[in-house]
């Protein structure tokens, strides 16, 4: 019977103390995955990479700076903690302009 009780007054005490456990986070980047076909060449790769680079450049007035990479062999440090890496997978990383 107590735990009756308790549950409904915490579902009352929602309407006072709200229900977001995390707030809603700015935190002004972006990240793009690229991933083509796999046996796609690395130069054919920074080609797309750069296309989608300069679309971003071209559409986000907000724009800070962009890293972009691709190409990367398959070992390497990525790999040791979860990423994928090959000659036919590109990133982008965006960093906007903070407002406010």
């Amino acid at each position: 019977m107590f735990s009756l009780v308790f549950l409904f007054a915490s579902l009352l005490l929602t309407k006072i103390i709200g229900t977001a456990f995390i707030p809603d986070m700015d935190e002004g980047s972006a990240a793009f995955n690229i991933t083509l076909p796999i046996g796609t060449r690395y130069e054919k790769t920074g080609v797309v990479v750069k296309k989608v680079e300069n679309i971003i450049h071209n559409e986000i007035p907000e724009l800070e700076m962009t890293y972009s990479s691709y190409g990367l062999g398959e070992g390497g440090l990525s790999s040791l903690i979860g990423g994928t890496q090959g000659s036919n997978i590109g990133s982008i990383r965006v960093k906007l302009v903070l407002q406010g």
